[in-house]
């Protein structure tokens, strides 16, 4: 057996030659999925406790919601981006075969948002988080294929964005914890 390059290792690089035929693996295509997993543990941490959940999600937003950081302003896109993507076909069932969602009171929360009977922002939020939780789930839980990562970067590109926003809304980074504001000049 040959020796290990550890100073080296590409991992990208190995993956694609993992497979029978080469993977399309490219590091700036699929910086939005590896991205992902920085993203979701610190949601995770923040919002979540270390210990993401539906009911820790539902916590995560009825907390941020009772101290008044949601903003509905920027919420409305991502809804309107999983409308898109989900609702295309018309059938909301298919949402839920593709997001492999089997939680009873997920896929209340998540039909109403997306048909639009979910009008409260905490409920939209709520319900934009769960979707973001199956996609986690599916990608670590293999049901994401490596091979056709590469086809859902605007997927990964989106929920980063909301992962993001949400986690600014529940609790500012540490570079605007500690920014100088104009009235303390």
């Amino acid at each position: 057996m040959a020796a290990v390059e550890l100073d080296g290792f590409d991992a990208l690089a190995w993956i694609g030659r993992y497979f029978a035929r080469p993977a399309p693996l490219d590091f700036e295509q699929l910086r939005p999925v590896l991205s992902f997993s920085l993203m979701w543990s610190l949601f995770d941490t923040v919002a979540c406790r270390r210990n993401a959940s539906p009911q820790r999600i539902r916590d995560a937003v009825d907390r941020a919601d009772g101290a008044g950081r949601l903003d509905p302003a920027v919420y409305g896109e991502f809804l309107q981006y999983f409308r898109d993507r989900y609702l295309r076909a018309g059938n909301i069932e298919d949402a839920f075969d593709r997001l492999l969602m089997t939680h009873r009171d997920s896929q209340v929360a998540v039909r109403r948002a997306l048909i639009g009977d979910a009008r409260d922002l905490n409920n939209i939020v709520y319900a934009l988080l769960l979707i973001a939780h199956r996609i986690r789930n599916n990608l670590f839980h293999g049901n994401k294929g490596v091979a056709t990562l590469h086809n859902q970067t605007e997927l990964f590109r989106v929920v980063n964005c909301l992962l993001a926003t949400f986690i600014d809304h529940k609790q500012p980074g540490e570079s605007r914890r500690h920014a100088v504001r104009p009235s303390d000049t």
